[in-house]
Parts: structure tokens; C-alpha cells; sequence
């Protein structure tokens, strides 16, 4: 080669980092101009997220030797389909367009893209949690991108960022990005960050046809989607996939409760109540207190509490506490733990009816109904961790089928279950006022009908 191709072919490689750069969206550039040690992005489906992370990542292996960098995403699987191939995806299409070869080498067993400068890209899944913690401990990093970090369970994400993930970015002072489009799950680290973002945090939100290479299809998509139903532009899924918004969607959580089930305090009069009870170790052990009155359809929730890691004796304290205070026709508690329910009943002579626990599904239907109608009444200031399970507890779905999702507690809410199938609110009927006139006349008609049946011999 004569020195003036040796020339270009280093200039060529110099300027390298700075060309896949250029190529981005002015948007993209943003993201991956950032010099902030935290940064999110929130924005639409198939909106250009992977390809940003993909050039930051190579633009900065390139330009700086020993450059490590790390890309999580929920699983193995979606790491490889979608963070490893869009590496590839880059490199092959450079090449191809600039006939300019870009020495690296993938290794699709381990998902690594390894420079000869001895910088390398880690595509990795976070769905073996059995060795999480210790898997990238004293491992450092330049950057680290946590791909569609809306979707991870929110206490693994800041288990994952706290205790994990930044302190391998303290050596080298290096950047974390979180990516994501919105999800069903309105909680969680990376939905507080991109709806009240932080001072420290770098916060990045693409509107829809901020992308110029991706507004086309984006268009045509919805254009489709629109003929084929026209009112899709009102549903959640349009707001979420389509525009990148945080959109609640009512079918997504397991309870219908609202605000409109909550108040002050119960009338005062004389009840009858169950006590609920969800017994656990290192999840909650949750007690309920629901009763209901004479002539009162309503079923009313007082009082709520739950704890961790309660041995058998503090579960019977609590049990005789709630006895003293408002005498429970019964205790209704989770069948599964029968051990503990006999050790309750016959050494602390707490007696415990384990509890129905088939077709909860249906239940959870029926006591929905209850909500929707305002017929489940809590008191709000003594039931503040029930309310919060009630209106952050969504479904999981798993195809055709679905459960509750376990990142998310729901002790109390069984608890609630449990005594609202024993309860019998619903046979109560309103009481009945009648005039004088009335009631002089039932008492004929009562005083008839005892005349009526006296037998012939005491007449």
C-alpha cells in the first residue's frame, strides 16, 4: 500500500467514531453526545432507541482503547435478538455502503464484540437472578445501557442500578443509560425518573416523528391500523406503542378500586366482623378487619396491618388483639399454611377457618363488582398499605391466561378476599319505615294470622 492509501486508511480510522455519529437523527445525537453519568430515554416503538445505544457504544470503543462496555436486557433471548444483532446489523451495513472494513470480532456464543484496541461490547440477560449479584461484581465499565428498562420488575431494576450495576461504573466515572417505551406498569425507578426526572438525571423524550428515518413507516403503521379500527387512536395501547406516553390502562390492574371506595370512618353502629388473615414469613403476614350492619348491604374495611418474618406466637398476639377489639365473628386465614393455622388453634386458642381459596379469579370478579357499585367501603387513613396493593397491583399475561403479578404485593388484598367470601353483607335488605297507619295494620294482619293458627280446642 503507497503511503497516500496509508494516509486515508488512517485518517479513515481516526475519523470513524465521528462518522457513525453523524449518521444518527439529530435526536440520537443528543442521546449519545451526552456527557451525563445518567441518562434516560423515553419514546415510541421501533423509534431508533437500539441503534443510538449501538453508536454511542461503538463510536466510543473505537475512538478510546480498553473502552468496556455493558448492554443489558431483561432476558438472554432479547439481548441477542435485538441488542447483538443491531451490532452486527451496523457494522455489516458500513461496510457494505463504504466499502470500509471495521476490524472487529463478534463471538455469538458468549455476545461479545471484541476491538482490536482491546475495548469490548457485553451483551448480557438479567434473567438469572441466581448469581446476579456477584456476575459483574468487579467488573468496570464506561457505559452500561439498560434496554426497555420499563418492562423489568421494578425492584430487580433498583436492586440491579444500586447495588450491582453503578458501583462497576465508579473507576472509570462512566454513564448509565436507561431506554425504554412506556409499559403497563406505572411504577418503578424508570417510571419516576421520566415522569418527575431528577436534577442528576439527563432526560430525554423523542416525540413520534422526531425521527426522520422512521417516520415513514411509523405513519403508513398507523394510517393501517386506523382502517382497520378508527377509534384505535382513543385506546391505551395506541398512546403507549405508538406515541411513547404513560397511559394507565384500566384492564391491566386486578382491582377496580378507586377513590370513590374510600371514607373517613364507618357509621357508628353496631357490626358484625371477620378478621382476614394472609400468613407469610418473608412475604407479609396481613391481617384484615371488614364488617357490615344490620340492614346495610355495604361491606366496610376499618383496619389493615401487615409484617414480615412473624413467628407463630407474635401472629396470635395480633390475632387476640384484634379479638379484644372488635370481636370477629371469625378468623378466616390462608389454608396453605395448615401449620401454622393448628399451632394457632390448639397451643394459642386462636381457632382459625382455613380459608377457600378455588376459583379466586371468579372472587376477585365478584369483589370488583362490589367496587365498581361503591358496596366495598375502606376507611382510608387506617388501610394506607391495603389501598396502595389495591391500586398498584396488576395482571400478568401469560398469552391467554393471566396472574398477578408477583413483582407486586397483594398480602393484605388476599387477606381482603378471604373475609369478603365469608362475609353475608349482601343478605342484609333496608330497613323498611312504615307510616302509623302501617304499622297499626300489620299488627291486625300479625294478630289475624296467631288468631288463625290457635288450635279449635283453645278457642
Amino acid at each position: 500500500m503507497d503511503p497516500v492509501q496509508l494516509v486515508l486508511a488512517e485518517l479513515n480510522k481516526r475519523t470513524l467514531p465521528t462518522r457513525l455519529l453523524d449518521s444518527l437523527a439529530p435526536c440520537q445525537r443528543k442521546v449519545a453526545d451526552s456527557t451525563s453519568r445518567r441518562i434516560a430515554l423515553l419514546t415510541r416503538r421501533r423509534n431508533g432507541k437500539s441503534r443510538t445505544v449501538a453508536i454511542k457504544m461503538l463510536s466510543a470503543c473505537l475512538k478510546t482503547p480498553n473502552t468496556n462496555c455493558l448492554w443489558l436486557a431483561l432476558t438472554y433471548k432479547n439481548v441477542k435478538r435485538i441488542a447483538f444483532q443491531e451490532l452486527i446489523k451496523i457494522i455489516t451495513q458500513w461496510e457494505k455502503e463504504h466499502g470500509e472494513k471495521i476490524d472487529v470480532e463478534f463471538n455469538k456464543t458468549t455476545l461479545t464484540v471484541v476491538f482490536p484496541n482491546g475495548s469490548l461490547i457485553e451483551c448480557a440477560g438479567a434473567d438469572n437472578t441466581k448469581d446476579i449479584a456477584d456476575r459483574w461484581r468487579g467488573t468496570s465499565y464506561d457505559i452500561i445501557a439498560i434496554d426497555e428498562a420499563a418492562i423489568f420488575d421494578p425492584d430487580l431494576l433498583q436492586y440491579l442500578i444500586g447495588s450491582v450495576l453503578w458501583p462497576c461504573l465508579m473507576d472509570t466515572r462512566g454513564q448509565l443509560l436507561l431506554v425504554s417505551t412506556p409499559s403497563r406498569i406505572m411504577t418503578g425507578m424508570f417510571y419516576d425518573i421520566t415522569t418527575n426526572p431528577p436534577k442528576h438525571w439527563d432526560y430525554y423524550y423523542w416525540k413520534p416523528d422526531e425521527n426522520p428515518y422512521t417516520v415513514g413507516a411509523w405513519k403508513a403503521e398507523i394510517a393501517e391500523q386506523l382502517a382497520i379500527n378508527p377509534d384505535y387512536k382513543n385506546t391505551a395501547e395506541y398512546k403507549r406503542e405508538y406515541l411513547g406516553l404513560w397511559t394507565e390502562d384500566e384492564s391491566l390492574m386486578v382491582y377496580k378500586f378507586s377513590p370513590l371506595n374510600l371514607i373517613m370512618d364507618a357509621p357508628k353502629q353496631n357490626m358484625t366482623f371477620i378478621l382476614g388473615l394472609d400468613i407469610g414469613w418473608v412475604d407479609a403476614c396481613a391481617f384484615t378487619i371488614s364488617g357490615w350492619a344490620k340492614h346495610d348491604s355495604n361491606l366496610y374495611v376499618l383496619e389493615s396491618f401487615k409484617k414480615s418474618e412473624m413467628l407463630p406466637d407474635n401472629i396470635a398476639k395480633t390475632i387476640k388483639f384484634f379479638q379484644n377489639k372488635y370481636q370477629p365473628l371469625t378468623v378466616i386465614a390462608d389454608s396453605q399454611n395448615r401449620t401454622v393455622i393448628e399451632d394457632l388453634s390448639r397451643r394459642h386458642r386462636c381457632y382459625v377457618i382455613p380459608a377457600e381459596k378455588s376459583k379466586k379469579q371468579d372472587w376477585i370478579a365478584t369483589i370488583n363488582a362490589d367496587f365498581l357499585k361503591g358496596k366495598v367501603k375502606i376507611c382510608q387513613y387506617s388501610n394506607i398499605e391495603l389501598i396502595k396493593e389495591l391500586s398498584e397491583l396488576p395482571w400478568l399475561y401469560k398469552g391467554a391466561k393471566r396472574e398477578e403479578h408477583p413483582a407486586f404485593d397483594n398480602h393484605l388484598t388476599d387477606a381482603l378476599l378471604y373475609s369478603y367470601r365469608y362475609a353475608w353483607q349482601y343478605l342484609e335488605k333496608p330497613e323498611v319505615k312504615l307510616s302509623e297507619e302501617e304499622r297499626i295494620l300489620q299488627q291486625e294482619l300479625a294478630q289475624q294470622k296467631k288468631k288463625n293458627k290457635t288450635p279449635w280446642w283453645r278457642n
